[in-house]
Parts: structure tokens; sequence; C-alpha cells
């Protein structure tokens, strides 16, 4: 029997603010170790967070920062600034 990769949920906060603002399953956490937030130009932060799924867990997925987040990622950066900064000087 084949076993199941094991699935983390990566989510996002705000800081007092209850509750997801983002919400996806990934499956290599080590990828976002890099990135514990996002910080904007107002000085509020989006808090990322993961968790090891449970088995049979279901999981609502909000897809409210994916393109953020990949972006900040690929460019290894933590804000805002520094992304504009990054893709002003090289694009994409």
């Amino acid at each position: 029997m084949k076993s199941k990769r094991q699935r983390y949920i990566l989510e996002g906060t705000w800081g007092s603010h209850h509750g997801a603002y983002h919400r996806t399953v990934i499956y290599n956490p080590d990828k976002y170790k890099d990135i514990k937030s996002i910080m904007f130009d107002d000085g509020t932060s989006l808090k990322l967070s993961i968790r090891q799924a449970k088995p049979y867990e279901k999981v609502e997925i909000i897809h409210g920062y994916d393109s953020l987040i990949d972006k900040c990622l690929r460019h290894g950066v933590n804000s805002v600034n520094e992304l504009k900064e990054v893709i002003n000087k090289y694009g994409k």
C-alpha cells in the first residue's frame, strides 16, 4: 500500500485579529522556513505559521495571499517594500 505524503497547513493571520486570512495545504514546509511573516507598508504584518495536518483533517482553503507569498518566496524577501524594490530592479 502506498503511503500518503505528509500534509502541512500554511496559515496567515493578522496580529491581534482572530481568524485566518490565508490557509493552504503544502507538502514541503522547509521551503517556507525563512518566511515567518510579511511586513506591509503601513507597519502591519501577515504572520505565517505551519503545522502538520491530521491524517483525515479537512482543511478549509483560503486563497487570501497566494500570489504575495509566492513572490516573497521566489525573491527571498519578507516585506512588500523589499518585494517592490526587487521587482522594479529585476522584473517579475
